[in-house]
């Protein structure tokens, strides 16, 4: 077998940085979804304590402002979860396929004789189909990421800028929401990234039966024999069955349009200023390092896509990376970097301004 440089074997990434990364990210998002999940729980006790109490005044004010905390806090933290989930997979996948030996390069191919090669897609491809049941979950998981942070961006939205200590003020003196009618539009929003997610589940299963009949077709030579050329081209072209371009352009969408939402809910929070007469120190500390954190998981993006082309074959094309620490591993790192400063963002304004009833 002839020497592999670089650290993609069976077309999957297996370089340390990578696997590591994963993990650590995993990690984190674990740790912030169980943080914001209690936040969620002392709304919802809130609420709960309100209704007990008979307290109308809460309920048509201070209570709908813990409502939408309650919503928002809930999706936050599903976001933190299926981010978790997704990196937890794609550690394991980036860290098991690459120890099944790659028995054959392109190299030895035309050098193999038919039977060997039957026998390697007999053996190999069987190994790796439930691999590539595996992939497809991780695919799916990267899209309702992507599409987690594009609810939460709505959510986030709904809450920070209607609330009603942010508000406009018409020439009557009259105080109005920043978004009076925002609700139709976060509904449509939430119906179309359903049937996003709904439509890209079916195609990553159809990817599956895709596969399925490759091998079957490579595979069943004792009954009809197999077709050495297209064999050999499906082993030159390994790398087709980790595609994850839908999944990569739903999580590069929504990475963009949060960064760009994020600089904007910054730019209202100094706004705010002017329209309601005093700094607010908090809403200021927490849209800016939200921002950041959104920012860094675009630059992680772009870093991913840009240099996929020239780091992700063997060997690496003018990557400016080293094997061990790549370009994946650097979206991980910024990945992980952007989640922690948003989660810290939330954290810090759901701390200092508890859920209690009986604060002003």
């Amino acid at each position: 077998m002839a020497e592999i440089y670089g650290s993609y074997v069976w077309g999957l990434d297996g370089s340390p940085g990578t696997i590591i990364s994963d993990y650590v990210v995993f990690a984190l998002c674990l740790v912030y979804c169980m943080c914001t999940f209690q936040l969620y729980k002392s709304a919802k006790c809130e609420i709960t304590k309100m209704k007990a109490n008979l307290q109308a005044s809460l309920l048509s004010s201070k209570g709908q402002d813990f409502a939408k905390a309650k919503k928002f806090l809930l999706v936050f933290g599903s976001m933190f979860f299926v981010c978790g989930v997704m990196n937890a997979v794609g550690a394991v996948l980036h860290h098991a396929v690459p120890l099944i030996e790659p028995v054959m390069s392109e190299g030895d191919v035309s050098n193999t004789p038919e039977s060997a090669q039957l026998d390697l897609w007999e053996m190999m491809l069987t190994k790796l189909f439930p691999w590539v049941l595996v992939w497809q979950f991780a695919n799916l998981s990267a899209a309702l990421f992507g599409i987690g942070i594009f609810l939460t961006m709505i959510y986030t939205i709904d809450y920070h800028l209607n609330k009603k200590h942010t508000v406009r003020k018409n020439e009557s003196g009259n105080e109005k929401p920043a978004f009076p009618k925002f609700h139709y539009l976060k509904n449509s929003l939430i119906v179309l990234a359903v049937i996003t997610v709904l439509l890209h589940g079916a195609y990553r299963f159809q990817r599956i039966f895709e596969f399925r009949n490759i091998i079957s077709k490579r595979t069943n030579f004792k009954i009809g024999g197999v077709d050495f050329n297209l064999a050999k081209l499906d082993l030159d072209q390994f790398g087709w069955i980790w595609t994850a371009t839908a999944a990569t352009i739903i999580m590069f969408s929504a990475f963009l349009i949060n960064a760009l939402t994020s600089l904007y809910m910054f730019s209202m929070a100094l706004i705010n200023v002017k329209w309601s007469g005093h700094v607010d120190f908090g809403g200021i500390r927490t849209s800016s390092i939200r921002a950041f954190g959104a920012w860094l998981l675009l630059i992680g993006g772009l870093v991913q896509i840009i240099w996929s082309g020239n780091c992700g074959n063997n060997p690496p094309n003018e990557c400016p990376f080293p094997v061990w620490f790549n370009h994946n591993a650097w979206y991980h790192l910024l990945q992980g970097g952007g989640m922690t400063f948003w989660f810290l963002a939330e954290w810090t304004y759901f701390k200092s301004n508890p859920f209690n009833s009986k604060s002003d």
